[in-house]
């Protein structure tokens, strides 16, 4: 079916349609008039069309008629005939209980208003008011019957109520336009409910959201002027000042603007109350009003609602509607602003227009707990509760129920947890009910000063931090205190430093309160201490509280670089030089964090941190080494030759492949709290093959020995071979036994000589087949090649050992750096000549740049330490020495 078309003369129509036989859709009608009437809707009309089978299913039925199909749905389209349609015509009756329109002036206040303008500026400006008086009274009584009329479902009513309070509502009031004196209200001038009644069809008549807005901005200027009427009613007025207000441009219908009505705090809504008025100032502090059901709406709003559809409150979803209403505003789907809209306004009405209460004397005024005071005033209503301020916060309250209540006189205890300070009554002026949101709104009123009670010092802050807060040194902060407020009460505040005398300040207890005091001028954290003490009140001893903050400069940390090394590495901080060392995959790698930390000089710009490394998809690292932190100082101090200047990681050699990112996050915390810095770098790891290594294990055979049988263990001699590596771009996964697992020797290996000569022939003759045993196999059988680096392994803690240079055999003592060279030299590395060593190897030499002379600083990833400045390379005999960059590239060749 179509949409309805209709014209702006007509009411809200939607249409109902029911599917089945007629019995099934008026029972379904029937189940739903209940609902329907409780929701404001009415049946106007209905109509019954039998259901009718489309053409095309007969002739389907017909040319199936061969074969049994055909005869069995002809069978079934006779004994089932399709579903009927019961449509039902439905229109909303619209609001009750709407209150009916009238005049939204008070009755005798435009008749005051023109005698007090007669008397002192004459009948011509009495005329004169008058006629825009009456002007301005047809013009809202229009508006009022509009708004009556929309909320009954005219959608004529709302388009003129559009027209009418259409206008730029970001247009702001003017100094000499009129306003509200101070203290002066609308109760005696508006009627609030008509007041209401034209918030709610101003509200209902928008559009859109920004035209609801837009449309009760200029609603609340428009009636600015009566703001003038009130402060004319005013007594003691002088004619000169009413002549002002009347002034000028009169009181006629003023220039559109946003300035809204005044702001008001309305108790619930939080202490700004509306801020800048209503409706421009916004519905701020409105959250307190916690969850509530879906209002009641004349139509079913979820039409706008994107899917999935919330739960409908009416008995069918909106989805089964053939017609939507024409007058819908489509910014409805948020209902719940605008109820809470309507809410406020009806609330700042009510508030504005009602009696406010006000203590003006209370006996005894220092009273403490358990005793009964009597307050005196005006405005108290029928009754309420006495808000007494508490013990527990400088804005928290005390309800107390009274032991007798009259408009002028209350009588109550003092309870307990009563604290000096302001008392305040709570007096319900109405309940109400928006949108099915039950709202309470409160009188307002003017308090009375409270000198009974306990007394409290709530809070110490320095600078509006409380502690544990940082203050700069030598600096002038503002100490600040809360405390309850007595007027015959006294504060004491004693501030104290290490090394200086205490300063002492004396003050009323008149609430918050600061005093300005510099702090120490010191180079090393220190601590400042406040006390403040409340004399006065109920107490056998005067409240104190005690805070201590400190005089400190915070950290800044910052992540200045990220070394990824495996020993060798060309890195220089703040550098842009990318490293240019090549990892290589399956191997330990250490991660060395260089940590900046700025103080401003403070504490030598120094601050202990820690850290972890998180390798994206894996796991989450923590320092390794002795305590697992470092030292942050200023970048330019941090020393790369030493390796308790970093923080430092170790990756292990499963998750060194391909490329990965690594997060840094390092931490420290000093006395102004906890600092991070981060930093992150992506790293990538070469293939290499696995060099294959086997270890032989020599025992002491040797004449005259002090330690005759003597032979590594397996495991001293796999981990020689293991560290081995760490001078080698070769992952360590092919390390095992010789097929010769021992081997005793004779030979004097501390004979660099001779001795360590023999034994290496004798080790080689046993892993290789000589000329002579592959001709005469039967002397002495030929061994198969195994493809194998041999090392032979003896106990001798000093190290040594010799290789055969380009060759598959080598035997070491028990030092891995020793092995490592030998092991180079199978490789086909030569000596290096350095001038650095007590012994000068022999040569054939290599030639490396600068002598071999490391300029970076070298890291042992095993003993996780740094190599001192001078380092050499592997194959010279310096006093130290590492594999160098230069050879470490050669050696990624060779493999």
């Amino acid at each position: 079916m179509d949409d309805l078309v209709t014209d702006e003369t007509t009411t809200f129509l939607v249409h109902r349609t029911y599917a089945g036989d007629a019995a099934e859709t008026t029972a379904a009608l029937t189940e739903e008039l209940p609902a329907l009437a409780a929701s404001g809707y009415q049946v106007v009309g209905q109509s019954w069309e039998p259901g009718r089978r489309s053409w095309w299913w007969w002739l389907l039925a017909v040319l199936l008629m061969p074969f049994v199909v055909g005869i069995a749905l002809l069978v079934y389209f006779l004994l089932n005939p399709p579903p009927g349609r019961l449509a039902v015509s439905l229109t909303w009756t619209g609001f009750p209980d709407t209150p009916e329109p009238g005049s939204l002036l008070q009755p005798g206040a435009v008749a005051q208003v023109l005698g007090k303008v007669q008397a002192s500026s004459g009948s011509e400006v009495r005329d004169e008011l008058a006629a825009q008086l009456e002007a301005l009274q047809e013009y809202l009584a229009a508006l009022a019957a509009d708004s009556r009329a929309t909320l009954g479902g005219d959608a004529s009513a709302a388009g003129r109520l559009r027209r009418c309070l259409a206008g730029d509502a970001t247009t702001q009031l003017t100094a000499d336009e009129p306003h509200e004196l101070p203290g002066s209200g609308l109760d005696s001038v508006v009627d609030r409910d008509q007041l209401a009644l034209l918030a709610a069809g101003t509200t209902w008549a928008a559009t859109s959201s920004a035209e609801a807005q837009g449309m009760l901005s200029t609603l609340a200027h428009q009636l600015a002027p009566l703001a003038a009427v009130q402060a004319a009613l005013a007594p003691g007025v002088p004619p000169v000042q009413m002549q002002m207000m009347m002034a000028g441009g009169g009181l006629g219908l003023p220039v559109l603007g946003g300035g809204g009505l005044p702001g008001l705090g309305i108790p619930g809504l939080g202490t700004g109350g509306l801020g800048g008025g209503l409706p421009t100032g916004g519905i701020g502090g409105l959250t307190g009003l916690g969850p509530r059901p879906r209002p009641f709406l004349p139509f079913p709003i979820d039409w706008f609602l994107p899917k999935p559809r919330p739960v409908w409150p009416f008995p069918f979803p909106p989805g089964d509607w053939d017609h939507k209403p024409i007058f819908v505003p489509p910014f409805l789907y948020d209902t719940d602003k605008i109820c809470a809209q309507l809410a406020v306004f009806f609330m700042f009405t009510i508030q504005k227009t009602s009696t406010k209460y006000r203590i003006t004397s209370i006996s005894p005024e220092a009273t403490c707990a358990g005793g009964t005071i009597r307050l005196r005033g005006t405005g108290f209503g029928p009754g309420g509760v006495v808000l007494f301020p508490s013990i527990h916060g400088p804005g928290a309250h005390l309800p107390a129920n009274p032991i007798t209540w009259t408009d002028t006189e209350i009588t109550v205890i003092v309870p307990g947890d009563a604290a000096s300070g302001e008392i305040r009554l709570q007096i319900i002026e109405k309940t109400l009910a928006v949108c099915r949101i039950l709202l309470t709104v409160f009188r307002l009123g003017t308090g009375i000063a409270f000198t009974g009670g306990q007394s409290r010092v709530f809070s110490i802050t320095v600078n509006g931090e409380p502690p544990p807060s940082c203050l700069p040194p030598d600096t002038d902060v503002s100490i600040e205190w809360v405390t309850t407020v007595a007027a015959s009460h006294a504060v004491s505040i004693a501030i104290t430093t290490p090394g200086r005398p205490p300063t002492l300040v004396n003050r009323m207890a008149v609430g918050a309160d600061s005093v300005i005091y510099r702090t120490p001028n010191v180079s090393t954290p220190t601590t400042l201490t406040v006390t403040v003490i409340v004399s006065g009140g109920c107490h056998s001893a005067a409240p104190a509280r005690t805070e201590t903050f400190a005089v400190s400069v915070p950290a800044k940390l910052s992540v200045r670089g990220i070394e990824v090394t495996q020993g060798v590495q060309h890195f220089q901080l703040a550098s842009p030089v990318p490293p240019s060392v090549v990892t290589v995959a399956g191997k330990d790698t250490i991660v060395r964090v260089y940590v900046g930390c700025d103080r401003n000089g403070f504490a030598q710009d120094q601050l202990e941190v820690m850290g972890s490394l998180r390798i994206e998809n894996g796991p989450t690292l923590m320092p390794v080494g002795v305590t697992g932190t470092t030292t942050a100082k200023r970048w330019t101090s941090i020393n790369r030759n030493l390796i308790g200047d970093t923080l430092n990681f170790r990756i292990p050699a499963a998750w060194c492949v391909g490329t990965q990112r690594l997060f840094v996050n390092v931490w420290g915390t000093d006395e102004g709290g906890t600092h991070h810095a981060y930093g992150d770098v992506f790293w990538s790891w070469e293939v290499q093959p696995a060099l294959k290594v086997r270890y032989v294990r020599i025992r002491d055979g040797r004449p005259g020995s002090a330690t005759p049988g003597q032979i590594p263990s397996d495991a001293q001699a796999r981990a020689i071979v293991t560290q081995a590596f760490d001078q080698l771009p070769s992952p360590p996964l092919d390390i095992a036994p010789a097929w010769l697992t021992e081997w005793n020797t004779s030979q004097d290996w501390l004979d660099a000589e001779d001795g360590q000569q023999n034994l290496l022939n004798h080790v080689n003759d046993q892993h290789n087949c000589t000329l002579w045993e592959s001709v005469w196999p039967w002397s002495d059988p030929c061994p198969a090649n195994d493809g194998a680096k041999w090392v032979g392994v003896y106990f001798e803690p000093t190290g040594g050992g010799k290789a055969k240079r380009d060759g598959n055999t080598c035997v070491v003592g028990l030092n891995p750096l020793h092995a490592g060279h030998e092991l180079a030299h199978t490789l086909g590395l030569k000596h290096v000549l350095t001038g650095d060593g007590d012994t000068v190897p022999k040569g054939p030499y290599d030639t490396l740049p600068i002598n071999g002379f490391i300029i970076d600083t070298p890291v042992d990833p095993t003993a996780l330490v740094t190599l001192p400045v001078p380092t050499f390379d592997l194959m010279s005999y310096a006093r130290s020495r590492w594999i160098s960059p230069h050879n470490w590239d050669r050696l990624r060749g060779i493999i």
